[in-house]
């Protein structure tokens, strides 16, 4: 809870920096906030002030708390000039105050709080969407996300009011409890529940049929807010999920998995053959990001059947790590504007760095051999092959269709010219943490056990 404090004091701080006349104050006050709650984490301050019934620093918490804490920090690092009307302080402290909602997430032990997570994640979310007041496509990105997130977020609320009506708790162990002692004879109204926050947490997720705000949003908000929100928030609301499926209500494995299959199968080809048809890269990757967070969620169901949860870990984090290098070139290709396919002409000639690192985060997001993503995808495959064969079939198949789009943005970094100046400077920043964010997802995919095996030791810890 200490960490939570520090961003949010950290936050307050950055938007009444704007006052001071040194415009790059509220960035290094950001930075430091983020250093200091690390450093904090590190040496394990602060513990007294948990509350087991509330929130608790497990080891996977831990984990994640750390990954998100490097997110933002690397996206502070990254921060680049858009119009002078942009109000960095105001999106600084926008972003820190949705950390702290992400934060809460990772460690909530009651249904209470999970709701107060998603909401101080999501209300920052909807101003951010919306931060390039001169763009129409920002203002709509913005409105839509406001008005779906506010309905999902009725569905949370509703699902969670069927489920203490039912269990008269909302902590996650009182629930396990009774629905040990329980068993069948639980009340239809408690399933309709917990179906009902299922439904709110894949909206967030962005999982098909919940998807239709994602290309919209992504493609209208600035690319900075675009990286935040596939990559944090993506964070965030996959590790509620895993909470949700592995903690709240794993006794109603049966149940929710017949629901959820079809779910995931539809994102798998959605995701894919939608992407294919776009020619904004911006749109194009969250059709993308659909097919893989069905890959998340599934990764969460493998855990779940075969009682590791190792997988859904190292597949959360090579797509983290695949989109955080993506999302970052783009916001510095961009200028401001959308991204389309044009745009990536010729980038392995002016900046042979950024290309490769770029290159890298796609065949990873792809599956293609040495890359992280490689190992995550051909993994969870192979746990599918053992619970279902369609679900198999279709995930090989959207597999090999999206790898369609991945290679076209390759052809165009790699084999056409470049008729136009529309790339940035060049920043040492951005090309030392790409290339360093790289060298990861290379060492992923050519060492994976190593992490794996780290990552299987903290969920027996």
């Amino acid at each position: 809870m200490l960490v939570i404090l520090i961003l949010f004091i950290t936050g307050l701080c950055t938007m009444f920096a704007s006052l001071h006349p040194n415009k790059a104050l509220p960035k290094y006050l950001g930075i430091l906030g983020i250093l200091i709650a690390l450093v904090t984490l590190h040496l394990r301050l602060g513990l007294g002030l948990d509350f087991p019934a509330f929130f608790t620093m497990f080891p996977l918490t831990r984990i994640m708390t750390v990954i998100a804490l490097f997110l933002i920090l690397i996206l502070f690092i990254l921060q680049r000039k858009y119009e002078k009307d942009y109000d960095w302080s105001a999106v600084y402290s926008l972003m820190l105050f949705s950390t702290c909602g992400v934060i809460l997430l990772l460690g909530q032990q009651n249904l209470l709080i999970l709701f107060l997570g998603i909401e101080i994640m999501s209300i920052p979310l909807y101003v951010l969407a919306a931060s390039k007041k001169t763009q129409a496509a920002s203002l709509e990105a913005g409105l839509k996300y406001f008005i779906l997130g506010a309905f999902a977020s009725a569905f949370l609320l509703f699902g969670i009011a069927l489920v203490y009506g039912t269990t008269g708790s909302f902590v996650m162990n009182e629930i396990i409890h009774i629905q040990n002692i329980n068993g069948v004879q639980l009340p239809a109204y408690f399933h309709i529940g917990y179906i009902f926050i299922i439904i709110a947490i894949l909206f967030k997720m962005a999982v098909a049929p919940f998807h239709f705000w994602s290309p919209d949003v992504y493609d209208g908000s600035p690319t900075v807010v675009t990286t935040f929100m596939t990559t944090l928030v993506k964070l965030g609301s996959s590790v509620t999920m895993y909470y949700i499926l592995v903690g709240y209500f794993r006794h109603q494995f049966d149940n929710y998995f017949k629901f959820l299959l079809p779910i995931i199968c539809v994102s798998f080809l959605l995701g894919a053959i939608l992407g294919l048809a776009q020619n904004n890269v911006k749109r194009m990757l969250a059709y993308s990001s659909i097919s893989h967070i069905g890959f998340v969620l599934t990764g969460i169901i493998l855990g779940i059947a075969l009682q590791d949860m190792s997988l859904f870990v190292f597949y959360l984090l090579t797509y983290t790590l695949s989109s955080l290098i993506v999302f970052s070139i783009l916001d510095y290709i961009e200028n401001g504007n959308a991204v389309f396919l044009d745009h990536l002409n010729g980038l392995s000639k002016h900046q042979p760095l950024l290309a490769v690192a770029f290159a890298i985060g796609i065949l990873s997001m792809a599956g293609i051999p040495f890359t992280g993503g490689f190992i995550a995808k051909y993994r969870v495959l192979t746990g599918i092959y053992q619970i279902n064969g369609w679900m198999f079939a279709i995930g090989l198949l959207s597999s090999a269709v999206a790898a369609g789009y991945y290679l076209k943005t390759l052809n165009r970094i790699f084999f056409y010219e470049n008729n136009q100046e529309n790339f940035a400077i060049k920043n040492i920043y951005l090309v030392v943490i790409m290339v360093i964010l790289s060298i990861m997802i290379l060492i992923l995919g050519t060492l994976p056990e190593l992490l794996l095996q780290g990552i299987h030791k903290y969920f027996l810890a």
